[in-house]
């Protein structure tokens, strides 16, 4: 039989020739540990020796410290599965068997009771028996009389008492942890302790998910602690000095490693850098008064998103940067005469993922020109997702191209796409608390706006 035995929890028994443990529920056998792989590795006996097969785990199957595909298990030795470190032990299925000599295949089991005397030769039925090869010697002199009385033999015997059960100490359950013998130095304690910990480190600075930090960090104090019983007092003189680890981004089994692109601009952009805009084109003279308004719609827009009170767009509209784009805007040429010049002609918003993300929108606003139907006059108006609430959505996929346009259920989510001037913002793919932003004028785009590009 195989146990495998971890500190702080019963141990696991495989009771059957071929038992897969994991982290899926579905295991034979489950070790809830995210350092584990869903299914990490196979326990087979094969023709009475034990192996372990790992199932390319995330991050490996190891014994005595060693990572393997597959080994033979011994008994005694620590298999660890991840960060979870497990001592095997072996039991014979033969009752009172031992192991003899080296623990390899083809150890031979005896017998751990008195060896059978062998069987007496059978005498002969015929004749007078051969005379002996030597003389006995003479009798003694004088022989003591026989005993009166002698006491029968018990017809039952105690059995001897069995020998107790092994229980591991917290120094052995140490040991194993680090993977050293219980009784070994501080030298070889503090050099074994020092390179799994700047294993745990890296790891624990490259973790993407709470819950895996914490399992990396749970597994660090465990090591510490092990490591402090095993040779008192050197942790809290050395682990100050201990090598920091680069942070990194590694693939695993739980989700894909972030694009080249988009982890430069997480990794290597200061933090104080700002986030990433298109530019805009240089303004022309006859255009000036089209900007003023669009950038008075925009700061609406973005300011005074669904939800804001009518005490919030008072305290806008009269701030300093409104009110000076007001009177700029009286200025220049009125609406009637951007329109004869064929300024106000709207064109239609593509836009084109140019990135190696998928995009998903989050806002949108615009500013359009239309005529009114009352006065036959031309008018700005404007569009504004956040009145859409659900009817609104939009997700671009790396090289999708798509025309933009709203057909919600009110009237305040109704637009066909074509306009003067736009901005966005999307979500980030990897960081839910960032937006990447995006504005520009469509007069004149004749082809698509690209997003992701440089992202």
């Amino acid at each position: 039989m195989l146990r495998l035995h971890r500190h702080g929890a019963s141990p696991l028994e495989v009771s059957q020739d071929r038992m897969l443990v994991g982290r899926e529920p579905g295991c034979d056998l489950v070790v809830e540990d995210k350092s584990v792989s869903r299914r990490h590795a196979y326990l087979e006996n094969r023709g009475g020796s034990w192996f372990v097969v790992d199932q390319g785990s995330a991050n490996g199957t190891f014994v005595n410290g060693a990572q393997v595909g597959e080994a033979q298990l011994i008994d005694g030795q620590e298999l660890r599965l991840g960060m979870v470190p497990l001592r095997v032990e072996i039991e014979s299925a033969m009752a009172g068997t031992v192991l003899m000599g080296a623990p390899v295949q083809g150890t031979v089991l005896m017998s751990a009771g008195s060896m059978a005397p062998p069987a007496p030769a059978q005498q002969q039925s015929w004749g007078a028996p051969p005379p002996p090869a030597y003389a006995p010697p003479a009798a003694p002199a004088y022989a003591a009389p026989a005993a009166a009385y002698a006491p029968a033999a018990p017809a039952y015997a105690a059995p001897a008492p069995a020998a107790p059960a092994y229980t591991p100490t917290p120094q052995d359950e140490a040991a194993a942890l680090l993977g050293v013998h219980p009784q070994a130095g501080a030298d070889e304690v503090k050099a074994r302790y020092m390179d799994l910990a700047s294993d745990l480190e890296a790891k624990m600075a490259a973790a993407r998910t709470p819950n895996l930090k914490a399992t990396y960090e749970r597994n660090l104090d465990e090591l510490r602690k092990a490591a402090e019983l095993l040779s008192p007092g050197f942790t809290t003189v050395d682990v100050a000095d201990l090598p920091a680890a680069a942070p990194t981004v590694i693939p695993d089994e739980l989700d894909m490693s972030i694009p080249a692109p988009v982890r430069q601009a997480l990794v290597e952009r200061p933090p104080e850098a700002a986030e990433p805009r298109s530019g805009l084109p240089p303004t022309s003279t006859v255009t000036i008064g089209f900007i003023a308004m669009g950038f008075f719609a925009l700061s609406m827009f973005f300011s005074l998103g669904a939800g804001k009170d009518t005490k919030a767009r008072v305290k806008v509209q009269n701030t300093q940067d409104v009110q000076k784009a007001r009177a700029d805007a009286i200025k220049y040429k009125e609406i009637e005469g951007l329109a004869a010049a064929n300024v106000l002609a709207n064109a239609p918003l593509k836009l084109c993922n140019k990135g190696t993300q998928s995009y998903e929108l989050s806002w949108m606003g615009a500013v359009y020109s239309t005529v009114s139907p009352d006065t036959g006059r031309t008018v700005l108006k404007s569009f504004n997702s956040g009145f859409c609430g659900g009817d609104f959505k939009l997700t671009l996929a790396p090289g999708a191209e798509q025309a933009v346009k709203a057909n919600g259920s009110s009237d305040k989510c109704k637009w066909d796409g074509q306009g003067l001037y736009f901005a966005a913002a999307f979500k980030h793919p990897t960081l839910p608390d960032k937006l990447l932003r995006i504005s520009a004028p469509l007069t004149g785009v004749t082809g698509c706006v690209a997003i992701g590009e440089g992202w």
